[in-house]
């Protein structure tokens, strides 16, 4: 591979990595967002036990949802840091 291949690569990466850690603050965020919502969801529902209930289980739901994907993203992640920084030795040793 010659030097401008590799820093196209190496350039695609940073991209994918840059893409993956903003999504990655845009899930946290709606998290934030959802869990919100339904806290006063909840709150205004709160002398009905069936829907505070309800309301608390989606709580749950979105937090275990949102723990799912930032796990997958996280290892994306790691993967591409990973490549990055073998791009990196790779331009160090020549």
């Amino acid at each position: 591979m010659n030097r401008r291949e590799r820093e196209e690569q190496y350039d695609t990466y940073r991209t994918e990595y840059k893409n993956l850690e903003d999504t990655l603050d845009d899930l946290v965020e709606q998290e934030r967002n959802l869990t919100s919502v339904y806290e006063e969801l909840g709150w205004e529902w709160r002398d009905d036990m069936r829907m505070s209930a309800f309301f608390q289980n989606r709580i749950e739901k979105t937090a275990g949802i949102h723990a799912y994907v930032q796990n997958l993203l996280s290892g994306e992640m790691e993967t591409v840091k990973k490549t990055l920084r073998l791009l990196e030795k790779e331009d160090e040793d020549r």
